[in-house]
């Protein structure tokens, strides 16, 4: 025989207003609980932003130089450098090959050293009479400023020398056109620019 209990009726009601009562104070909890995460979860993604754009700010102080600062210039560096003056640059870090305006040039740089060098043979020879070695000597006197005339393995080159960490963008750029410039004019002004010295 199936039974069924009925709950008298103040009891069925005082059950049921419990539940009632704990399923609305578990909801206003829960409510309170997600609105107060939600707040404190705004203001930490606001204080997260806040740090990384501080970090971001010291950053950039840190890699940006003080004025008057001089970054030294290194093999990276270097590389950059070539690559914005000329297109391709072949070879590897410390020894690149390129061509600047149908002269080709290798750079060379010895970081342990601190050492830069561009070099292009100006003649296989490498012979000459007196009086043109004459000439190169007192082109590299007045004419060939900062670039050289040199004599290696019987060849006839144009050379720069420079240390590596003190070396400039602008003083590079000049560097390669005044390498250029003694292989245009040699045989005749040997100059590798417009500024002499006598």
């Amino acid at each position: 025989m199936l039974r069924i209990h009925v709950f008298p009726t103040m009891e069925w009601l005082r059950w049921f207003l419990c539940v009632a009562l704990i399923s609305l104070g578990s909801a206003c909890v829960t409510k309170r609980t997600y609105e107060d995460l939600k707040k404190e979860n705004q203001l930490l993604e606001k204080e997260n932003a806040d740090l990384h754009q501080d970090l971001m700010t010291a950053q950039q102080k840190l890699n940006a130089p003080e004025p008057g600062e001089v970054i030294p210039t290194d093999n990276q560096r270097l590389a950059i450098m070539l690559s914005k003056l000329v297109n391709p640059v072949l070879g590897q870090e410390g020894s690149w090959q390129i061509n600047y305006h149908g002269i080709p040039m290798l750079v060379l740089t010895s970081e342990a050293h601190n050492r830069m060098r561009i070099m292009t043979v100006l003649d296989e020879k490498g012979f000459m009479e007196r009086s043109q070695l004459k000439t190169l000597m007192e082109a590299n006197f007045d004419r060939a400023l900062d670039a050289r005339y040199a004599l290696f393995q019987e060849k006839l080159w144009s050379v720069y020398l420079h240390p590596l960490n003190t070396l400039t963008e602008t003083e590079f750029d000049a560097a390669v056109e005044q390498v250029a410039n003694l292989v245009n004019t040699y045989g005749t002004t040997y100059s590798s620019g417009q500024l002499q010295f006598r």
